[in-house]
C-alpha cells in the first residue's frame, strides 16, 4: 500500500494500525469539520469516549452500506440543513471487525462456540492445495461412484434396504425390534398377498395396487367400530359370518407389516433391472405365501448382507478423500482400499450383465489407483500430517493465551467429516480433570467471553485476509495482566502468519496503557511501524493532535516537576504541581517533607501552616524555613504570605476565567473549594460528580506512570468543563453579592 487515503465518519479514538505504509485518515463528523491524521504502521490515536461510530462507518462503507443512521439524533432534530456522514477514498474492500455484533454473530451460539469452526482454524491454501492433489487423484473414481446417475441410484436404495432390513448382531437373523419384521414373519400374519378362502371375496381389492391402502384402511374401521355390532362401511348388522370374516382378516393382515413388505418391493422393484430376476421372484413369492417363514427370514438376510456390502463400498468410493485414512493405520491403506473392489462372485441378488456393467469401470478405476498407491498413500499421510498439525497449533496456541491470561480454560477442535469441524471449550476442575462447557455464553464471565473472543476473531481475520481489521475499544475494561496478555498475543512481535503483527490494523480504545506500551516504552514494534494521535471531539468540532515518543508523553513526576518551575504559568498552577510532584518522589510526605504541609496549607488558606489537615498542629520556624528553602529551589520568587494575600477567592475566579489549558482550570477551582469548605458544598450540590473529579483526577493514586503533556493536550473531559464554568458563574454571581 503505498499512500493510502482513508476517510471515515467522526472520530478514531486509539488506534494500532500494522501497515508497511502511511495512511491519511480524514474524519467528517456529522457537519463540515475535518481533521487529518498520518498513520504509520501502527497508529494510536487516544481520545474521550466515542468509539464505534468511525468503526461502523469504515465496515458499512467498505460493504457499500449506508451512513445514514450514524448521524447522532441531536444533529438530525436541527431544523438547518446538516451534512451527513461521508466516507470516501475507501480502498479497503475485506474488512473485520471486532465489536459487540461480531460477538452476537459469530461467538458463543446455542449450538457452536464458534461459527464456521472450519473455515476459521484449519481451512489455508495450504490445507486446499493438499486437499486438491488427493482430490485430483481421486477424481475419476469419485466422478463414477457419486455422480454417475445409475450408480447413485444403487448406492442410495441399498442404502435404504439396510436401514429397513435390520439384523441382529449375529448377522444371520432378523431383528423382531425393527417395525414390520415381526409381523412379517409371524405365520398367523403372512398371507400378505395370498389371503385364505374365507377371503376370497375381497380378492379383487387385494390384488389392485391401492391393495395396502385398502387394507389399512379396513383394519382401522375394525380396529375404531369393530365393537358396535354393525359394519363400520356398510352398516349392517353382523351376523355370525361376518364376524368370523372380521377375525379371519384381523388375523390375516397387519398394517406394520403390509407397509413393511410393500416398501421392500417397492425398493426392489426400483432397481429390479439390476436384481437377478429368479432370485427376486423367489423372494416376492416368498412374501406372498404362507411358507415357511425361516426361508423368507433367510433371503431378506441374504439380500440384506449384499446391499450393505455393495453401500458400504459405493459411499466410501463416492466420498473418498484425505479424511478417510486414520494416520496411525496407514500400513493397512492398501489392503483396505484393495478391498473397496466389487466382488462379483460374492453376489446373488445383484448379479445380472446390466449391474456388472455398471460396476465394473468402478472396479478398474480402483486398479488403476492401486498401481500407484505409493503416491496416493504419501499424498495422504501429508494431508493427514498437516490437519494434525494445524489443529495442534491452533490448540495449543489458544491454551497458551488462555493460560498466560489466568483463565483456567481449554480450548479443543474436533473434526466431523470432510471440511467440517467444531470448537469445544472445557474448565478445569481442581482434580485436573476437564469438563465441556456447554454454554460459554452463558457461564463464562463478560472478561473471559471477550478475551477469548478476540483471539478467536484474530485468527477468523487471518482465514479470510481482512485488508482491514478494526478492534472496537477491545481491553478498556481488562485488569492490567490481562490487557497485557491479549495485547501481546494480537501482535506477536515477528509471527506475522498468526498475528496481527504488520497488519493493517485499527484499534478504537479509551485506554491509554496501549499508547505508553506500545509507542513511550516501544521495542514491540519498529520505531516506524507506529504512530499516536490524540483526538478530541468537542461540541461536534474534532481536533486531533500527534503523540510522539519522549516529547508529549512523560512520567508525571517529570511533568509535574516541569510545570513547576515554568514561570510561564501562574503561581497557584506551579504550587499545585509542586505539591504534586512531593506526593511522587517523598514516602509519607505528610510527616517527612515539610514543603509539602507548607504548600498543603497554602493552598487550603491557611494564614498559619499546619502539619495536619484540620490546621490544628503549626509548623514550626526551623520547620517553615526548611519548607520555602526547598520550595524556592522550584519557584524562586516564592513568599507564602504575598501568595496568600495575592490569591483569594475571587482572584482564584478570575484566573479560571483567564487560563486556557483545561487541567490548569481544574487545578485553579481545586485551589478554590480547598479554601472555602462551603464553596465545596456548593459544589457538590451543583454537582457531585464534577466535585468528585475535582478531588479525586489529580490526587496520588493515579492509573499510570506516563502522562500526556497537560500542557497540549486537553485531557479533561468537556462536559467537567462545561459544568465547572457554570459552576464558576455562580459562585461569581455569590462573591460579588
Amino acid at each position: 500500500i503505498e499512500n493510502e487515503t482513508l476517510l471515515v465518519t467522526e472520530y478514531v479514538p486509539f488506534a494500532p494500525v500494522s501497515v508497511a505504509a502511511s495512511i491519511s485518515i480524514s474524519i467528517s463528523l456529522f457537519a463540515s469539520e475535518i481533521s487529518t491524521a498520518e498513520l504509520e504502521y501502527v497508529h494510536v490515536a487516544y481520545t474521550p469516549p466515542i468509539v464505534t461510530t468511525v468503526a461502523k462507518a469504515i465496515k458499512l462503507s467498505s460493504s457499500g452500506g449506508k451512513l445514514d443512521d450514524l448521524t447522532p439524533f441531536e444533529f438530525r432534530a436541527r431544523k438547518e440543513k446538516v451534512l451527513k456522514p461521508i466516507v470516501s477514498n475507501l480502498t479497503f474492500s475485506n474488512v473485520a471487525i471486532f465489536n459487540e455484533e461480531y460477538l452476537k454473530q459469530y461467538v458463543y451460539q446455542k449450538t457452536d462456540l464458534l461459527k464456521n469452526t472450519f473455515e476459521v482454524m484449519i481451512n489455508s491454501d495450504k490445507y486446499t492445495e493438499l486437499k486438491e492433489k488427493i482430490d485430483s487423484e481421486l477424481s475419476d473414481i469419485k466422478t463414477i461412484a457419486r455422480d454417475k446417475t445409475n450408480i447413485s441410484t444403487i448406492r442410495d436404495i441399498t442404502s435404504s434396504l439396510c436401514n429397513l432390513i435390520v439384523v441382529n448382531k449375529d448377522a444371520v437373523t432378523l431383528s423382531r425390534k425393527a417395525g414390520g419384521i415381526k409381523g412379517l414373519l409371524d405365520e398367523k400374519k403372512s398371507a400378505l398377498f395370498n389371503p385364505p378362502d374365507e377371503l376370497s371375496e375381497f380378492k379383487p381389492f387385494i390384488d389392485d395396487e391401492k391393495s395396502i391402502e385398502w387394507a389399512s384402511w379396513k383394519l382401522k374401521g375394525i380396529s375404531l367400530f369393530g365393537e358396535k355390532g354393525v359394519c363400520p362401511y356398510c352398516a349392517e348388522t353382523e351376523n355370525e359370518v361376518k364376524r368370523k370374516k372380521t377375525e379371519v382378516f384381523k388375523n390375516s393382515f397387519d398394517e406394520v407389516s403390509i407397509n413393511y413388505a410393500n416398501k421392500i418391493k417397492e425398493y426392489l422393484q426400483s432397481i429390479s433391472s439390476y436384481i437377478n430376476e429368479k432370485k427376486m421372484e423367489n423372494l416376492l413369492n416368498s412374501l406372498n405365501s404362507t411358507s415357511d417363514r425361516s426361508v423368507l427370514e433367510m433371503e431378506l438376510v441374504k439380500l440384506r448382507s449384499e446391499a450393505y456390502y455393495l453401500s458400504q463400498r459405493l459411499y466410501v468410493l463416492a466420498h473418498f478423500d484425505g479424511y478417510s485414512v486414520d494416520q496411525n493405520n496407514m500400513a493397512e491403506f492398501e489392503s483396505k482400499f484393495a478391498d473397496m473392489i466389487i466382488n462379483e462372485t460374492r453376489l446373488d441378488y445383484f448379479n445380472t450383465d446390466l449391474f456388472f456393467e455398471e460396476i465394473r469401470p468402478l472396479n478398474e478405476q480402483i486398479k488403476k489407483l492401486l498401481d500407484m498407491i505409493g503416491k496416493l498413500k504419501g499424498e495422504v499421510s501429508i494431508f493427514q500430517s498437516y490437519l494434525k498439525n494445524q489443529i495442534k497449533t491452533r490448540k495449543d496456541d489458544i491454551n497458551e493465551f488462555l493460560l498466560s491470561a489466568g483463565f483456567h480454560y481449554s480450548f479443543d477442535i474436533v473434526v466431523d467429516g470432510e471440511n467440517s469441524a467444531h470448537a469445544v471449550l472445557k474448565y478445569q476442575l481442581e482434580d485436573g480433570e476437564f469438563l465441556d462447557v456447554s454454554n460459554p455464553d452463558t457461564h463464562l464471565s463478560w472478561g473471559e467471553k471477550n478475551a477469548l473472543a478476540l483471539l478467536l476473531f484474530m485468527i477468523d481475520a487471518i482465514s479470510k485476509k481482512s485488508d482491514l481489521v478494526i478492534l472496537d475499544d477491545p481491553i478498556s475494561s481488562f485488569d492490567s495482566n490481562k490487557k497485557y496478555a491479549i495485547i501481546n498475543r494480537l501482535f506477536k512481535t515477528g509471527d506475522k502468519e498468526n498475528s496481527l503483527y504488520q497488519r493493517t490494523v485499527i484499534m478504537l480504545t479509551h485506554d491509554f496503557e496501549p499508547v505508553i506500551d506500545y509507542v513511550q516504552v516501544g521495542g514491540k514494534l519498529s520505531g516506524d511501524s507506529i504512530s499516536a494521535h490524540y483526538l478530541e471531539n468537542k461540541n461536534g468540532v474534532i481536533t486531533e493532535l500527534p503523540i510522539q515518543k519522549n516529547v508529549d508523553m512523560m512520567s508525571m513526576v517529570v511533568l509535574m516537576k516541569e510545570i513547576a518551575v515554568d514561570t510561564s504559568a501562574s503561581v497557584p498552577i506551579r504550587i499545585g504541581c509542586l505539591r504534586k510532584y512531593i506526593e511522587h518522589t517523598n514516602k509519607e510526605p505528610k510527616l517527612n517533607c515539610p514543603s509539602y504541609n507548607l504548600l498543603s496549607s497554602l493552598i487550603h488558606g491557611r494564614s498559619i501552616p499546619s502539619n495536619d489537615s484540620k490546621g490544628e498542629i503549626p509548623m514550626t520556624d526551623v520547620e517553615i524555613d526548611n519548607a520555602n528553602e526547598e520550595i524556592k529551589k522550584y519557584i524562586t520568587d516564592f513568599d507564602y504570605a504575598t501568595i496568600l494575600s495575592s490569591f483569594d477567592s475571587k482572584s482564584l475566579l478570575n484566573l479560571f476565567e483567564t487560563e486556557t489549558n483545561n487541567f490548569f482550570k481544574l487545578l485553579v477551582i481545586r485551589a478554590y473549594i480547598e479554601r472555602d469548605e462551603n464553596a465545596r458544598n456548593r459544589m457538590k450540590s451543583f454537582n457531585d460528580s464534577l466535585r468528585k473529579y475535582t478531588d479525586e483526577t489529580y490526587h496520588i493514586e493515579n492509573d499510570y506512570l506516563y502522562s500526556l503533556d497537560v500542557r497540549k493536550f486537553n485531557i479533561v473531559p468537556q462536559y467537567y468543563i462545561d459544568a465547572v464554568n457554570q459552576f464558576v458563574i455562580t459562585e461569581k454571581t455569590l462573591l460579588n453579592n
